[in-house]
């Protein structure tokens, strides 16, 4: 009968209905998921790309801050009477010194960097774990013999201290007149311009020696000056204070050895006689 008919129709109506609501809720789904999935992707793009950012910003400090940082650590290897290599050093000895040195750095990137060199997990790391750490970030890392060509006027001045004295202390004790153990950027340009030796350059000297300068008041204290001018190897700092002490009270016997160095020089060597 027709209303049989009909209401087959509608039921199969109803059914295509359901269905095609179904497919489209189910493509909904779908679509709901592939996006939260995409957004996923994006997040964690970006965290990568942000984590990358933070190393690099991390590793552009360690390149900038390292000649300072290492400069300051050769002091306390100074004072311990260690090499460079093998001073050690915690996190919060690396915060007090890049604080120490006004180095720009967060203490965020100073521990995260420590933990990245500190594989052992130890909670101290070295020199040379720090380097090698660098170079294997491609960094390229002071030597101690590019470090020494940047002083060549030094060096050449160094020779003919060898010359003259003993041990780089009794220098400083020419040029310290004050017996304050400490040598003003002034002091060095007088004192070699006092020397008046020739093929020596004193500006440059000076300018040479204004890296090792103390960042606070500008001078040269006596594990500095010895680190820069020394010819010889360097005693533990204790030592160099006590040494230095003993030089001072014989100044005289010093500027003996200077007079007697220039009186045996050849006329072009010297400017002039004291």
């Amino acid at each position: 009968p027709p209303s049989r008919v009909s209401r087959r129709s509608h039921a199969r109506k109803s059914d295509s209905l359901v269905s095609i609501s179904s497919r489209n809720q189910t493509n909904s789904d779908m679509r709901d998921k592939e996006d939260e999935a995409a957004d996923h992707l994006a997040e964690d793009g970006n965290r990568k790309l942000n984590v990358g950012e933070h190393q690099r910003k991390t590793l552009n400090m360690l390149n900038a801050a390292w000649v300072k940082l290492r400069r300051y650590f050769a002091s306390q290897a100074l004072d311990a009477g260690v090499s460079l290599e093998d001073m050690s050093f915690t996190v919060e000895e690396l915060i007090f010194a890049v604080d120490c040195l006004a180095l720009y750095a967060t203490r965020q990137q100073i521990t995260e960097l420590f933990r990245a060199i500190d594989e052992d997990e130890c909670g101290v790391i070295t020199i040379a774990e720090v380097e090698t750490y660098m170079r294997s970030k491609g960094m390229k890392v002071p030597t101690e013999r590019n470090q020494k060509s940047s002083r060549r006027e030094t060096d050449k001045a160094k020779k003919l201290f060898a010359e003259i004295f003993d041990h780089v202390l009794e220098l400083m004790v020419c040029w310290d007149l004050d017996g304050s153990n400490s040598i003003s950027l002034n002091d060095v340009g007088r004192g070699i311009r006092f020397l008046k030796l020739k093929g020596i350059d004193a500006d440059k000297i000076v300018q040479e020696a204004a890296s090792e300068c103390n960042l606070i008041d500008s001078v040269l204290y006596v594990k500095d000056f010895v680190r820069h001018f020394s010819w010889h190897a360097v005693e533990p700092h204790p030592v160099l204070l006590s040494k230095y002490e003993n030089i001072k009270l014989n100044r005289a016997v010093v500027m003996s050895k200077l007079r007697v160095w220039r009186s045996k020089q050849k006329p072009d060597t010297v400017d002039s006689d004291l």
